[in-house]
Formats: C-alpha cells, structure tokens, sequence
C-alpha cells in the first residue's frame, strides 16, 4: 500500500522509535508517529513518505493508550526537550531497555542480547546543566527551541531544572530591559549537587555595557551563583563575578568544572554509572588504565584510587586544565592527561608502547572512530568499558570490538535523561580466548 503525504489514515501504535515516536504500520509500512503513545488507536496524518518508512502526526485518539497519561509540563508538545512526558514512566523505561536492546541486536548482530531493565531515579529535577535560548528580535524572550525547529519556546520553569533558574533568567532579563543589549543569545546554568555552587554562562555578540550591573543582578538573584561569566564568539570568556569554575564531587572526589567542560548532567545517576562502570573495571591496583574522552578527569580520577596507573585523553583543552588541577586537589599523581583528540593521540600512545589493562570509552554521541578502535585492538586490554549516550553508535563501535576479539560479557541501562528519548548504558567487552 502507497502512502500519500498529506492524508490522514487509520492506525493502532504497536510500539517506541530510539526517538520517543509512536510506532506503527499502515499496509506494511512503518510509520514514526509524533505524539503517539504505544497501544494508542487513532488516526495519523502522513507528513512524510521514504521509500521504507513514513513519519506523521497524530491528529486524533479514538482508543488511548492504558500508558498514556496527562503531561505535567504545559509545554509538552511545543518545546522539543521532552518526549514521554505523555507515557507512565514505567512504560518509558521498558521502552528504553527495549529499544536498546534492539539496536545491539540490528546493528551489532549481537543476536541474543538483552538489557533486561533500566535504572532510574527522579523523573523531574534532575539536570545539574540547563542551556536557555535567548532572542530579542522583537520583544526579548528567554527558553527552549520549538520541536524541530530554531525559533524559541519562552519557558517559565522547566520541570528538568532547577526551580531557581527561573530567577536567574529573570535577572538576565531584567538586565536586557533596563540596558537595552540585544547581543545575549544563550544563558548557560550548572549546578554542583555536593557543593551546591551555581554557574551563569552567558554567550554574547559582543562586550555588553555596564557589565557590574549584569552580574550584581545575576548574583542576587540566587545566592548559590558562585560565578558569572561571558563566553565571546572567538572563544575567549571574561569572568564578571567569584571564579571561572564551580566544584562538585563526584564518588568522594572534587572536581572543578569550568563552563566549557563536560560534566555529566545527571548526579544521582552519574554516581550510579560510574560505581557500575569501575566495577566492570576490576581494578585492583595493579592494572594501567586508558581513559578515552575523559573530560575533566571524572571516570580517570574515580579509577585512579584503585588502579596502578590512569591516562586521560580529552580533545577539550580547558577539561584537560580541569582535568590535571582535579588530580592536584585531590592529592592523586598517578593520572596523566593529554589534550588531543582520540583519533591522533591514542594510535600514537599505542605505537609508543602504550599497553593498558583496562580501556574505558565514554565518547559523545556520535560514538568512537575506526582509528581508536583499531589502536584499542592493537593493544588488546584483558578488559574495555564502554559507556554510551547513543545504543545505536555503542552497538556499531562494539561490533567492530567483536570482531577484533572482545565477548560483551556485562551490560546495565541506566536513565540519565528521564521524560525523554536518551538512554545510558554501560558495557563490559572481555577479550576472548580464541
């Protein structure tokens, strides 16, 4: 049956895309249903047909979902952050360990594989980092981007987010309306959840004027803003107020975070990963450790206090600054990091005779490159752990780890990002026998 674009059909919704989407099939064809939740009847308008597969709308529900329920966000639909505030969260994270578990069954081949439940914690409040968009092309306005789209959401309060950031974008936009500066286009906020410290991050055009009011603003509007900071479009940032970094601690050790560095956005999660990733690990102190896309030293530090010797690599200079001060402050001198991309540095720490025990993955989410892996392989660690954001680049990067001589022989999902689509997972690769 050839579908049309622009006609509504029929449809009963049999299961969740890897993108929070209703799936379902219309005469054999798949369809990606927005809005739709699994065991939702309705009817679906077709904005789009491939040659495979057909994406639409859902225009009307004529049987819902027994997993359906009433978003809690009035934004839900509208802002593209979340996309399962509409389903129970026990559905969601059923959907999630099925969905990931089919990814490393397609494209992994690993046939037989199964994540058999996903961890999960608090469904709102969760996010240590929020990024706000800001845009005074008519009258200023501070939030998210629309669902697919670059135009702005003004959002009073995210339900993700700290309740407090509504007062700090506030501030940001009183400070817009008494200067008239149009040049702010994005508010960055992290949060340390042991220390309680809080960052402003404001991305600017240009220096803005009057710049001790900006941040005198910022600061009394929540007393936990321990720094204030314009980051300039060369890269260059000027601190306005207290340090360019916060700190937090992560498994009894701190860390300092600055605002370009990578941090890990859920705490009580991330505590729980990185416990499962270093027991995978099986650090007994006498293993060397090579820790790839290491950020600011946070998986490298936890495994320093158990292995022989730990050796970060982070292509983000200021993370590696972090990353080695991280070390200083907490009396740790068997780490060391190199600012480098993975690609060029670790083939050439593998070929200068490089030879770690245990290898720990932790790419973005467009996963690792053919020359790490081919680097990882030349050096055959007894063990790797992957941890991953993307199921689908994890199972295409282990995969080619398989076929280089590694068995998966543990794996764990845990929900970092509840309400919506992203799933973390950690693997534990064994290197075979054979």
């Amino acid at each position: 049956m050839a579908l049309e674009k622009n006609t509504e059909y029929d449809i009963s919704i049999t299961g969740t895309s890897s993108d929070g989407r209703g799936v379902g099939h219309i005469g054999g064809m798949t369809v990606f249903v927005s809005g739709a939740v699994e065991r939702d009847t309705g009817r679906v308008l077709i904005t789009r047909v491939k040659k495979r597969f057909a994406e639409g709308t859902l225009t009307e529900i004529t049987a819902p979902s027994p997993h359906r329920i009433v978003p809690e966000c009035p934004h839900f639909g509208i802002c593209g952050g979340c996309q399962t505030a509409n389903t129970d969260y026990s559905s969601e994270l059923k959907s999630k360990a099925n969905s990931a578990s089919q990814a490393m069954r397609r494209i992994g081949g690993f046939t037989d594989f199964k994540f058999n439940k996903v961890n999960d914690g608090r469904s709102s409040r969760y996010r240590n980092k929020a990024v706000y968009k800001i845009d005074c092309t008519k009258e200023p306005i501070c939030g998210f981007y629309f669902k697919k789209s670059h135009d702005i959401v003004p959002i009073g309060d995210c339900l993700l987010c700290d309740p407090r950031d509504s007062l700090i974008k506030a501030a940001v936009m009183k400070y817009i309306s008494e200067s008239g500066f149009i040049g702010i286009k994005q508010l960055f906020i992290r949060r340390g959840a042991k220390t309680g410290q809080t960052m402003a991050a404001l991305d600017v055009s240009k220096h803005p004027p009057r710049t001790e009011r900006l941040a005198q603003l910022i600061a009394s509007a929540d007393e936990s803003v321990a720094s204030v900071i314009l980051n300039f479009p060369d890269g260059v940032s000027e601190t306005l107020f207290g340090r360019d970094f916060i700190e937090d601690e992560l498994l009894g050790i701190r860390f300092r975070i600055s605002c370009r560095s990578f941090f890990q956005v859920n705490p009580e999660m991330t505590e729980r990963l990185y416990s499962q990733a270093l027991e995978y690990a099986s650090l007994t102190g006498n293993e060397r450790v090579l820790d790839i896309y290491c950020g600011i030293g946070t998986i490298s530090l936890c495994s320093a206090k158990s292995a022989k010797h730990v050796t970060g690599v982070e292509i983000v200079p200021e993370a590696v600054e972090n990353a080695r001060e991280n070390a200083r402050i907490n009396n740790i001198d068997n780490a060391v990091f190199h600012a480098e991309s993975a690609e060029s540095i670790v083939p050439k720490l593998i070929k200068a005779g490089e030879r770690p025990d245990v290898v720990i993955l932790d790419p973005p989410r467009k996963g690792s490159d053919a020359a790490t892996l081919a680097a990882i392989l030349d050096a055959a660690p007894k063990r790797i752990v992957y941890v991953s954001c993307d199921p689908a680049t994890l199972a295409r990067d282990a995969k080619i780890l398989a076929e280089g001589g590694y068995d998966i022989t543990a794996a764990q999902a845990f929900d970092m990002f509840p309400r919506t689509a992203h799933v973390e997972t950690v693997v534990l690769m064994s290197k075979n026998e054979k």
